[in-house]
């Protein structure tokens, strides 16, 4: 089955080819195709980024499909940096939490149920 296609030319920022390198980047040195826990977390932010756009009135159309592009690419190296930023700080935390003694547990446990008592009497 044949597919039809159709050349597109339009203007972009000249850094749009750097992006798009950059968020391929990103998106191997995460294991995006290796790690399903990944993966999830990127649909996730590129959803809450999308989502939030349409919130502030900005939702991607196609009518303009330089602005198209650019949105979809930024969508996806601002999503991308997020969850490498994230991930970042699971490491960062997990070290950090392996370091802790019983009594930073204790102390953390009791700070936690204080918030919770704090939280729950509003």
């Amino acid at each position: 089955m044949a597919i039809s296609e159709r050349t597109y030319t339009f203007r972009a920022p000249a850094d749009l080819g750097d992006r798009i390198v950059e968020m391929g980047n990103i998106l191997n040195s995460l294991g995006v195709n290796r790690d399903a826990h990944v993966a999830d977390r990127l649909g996730r932010e590129v959803a809450m980024r999308y989502a939030r756009r349409v919130g502030e009135g900005r939702p991607l159309t196609g009518e303009n499909q330089s602005a198209f592009l650019r949105d979809v690419v930024e969508l996806f190296v601002e999503s991308s940096r997020k969850i490498a930023a994230d991930l970042e700080w699971d490491k960062v935390y997990a070290a950090e939490r392996a370091a802790e003694t019983d009594d930073d547990r204790r102390r953390h446990d009791e700070l936690e149920r204080l918030a919770m008592e704090a939280w729950d009497s509003e």
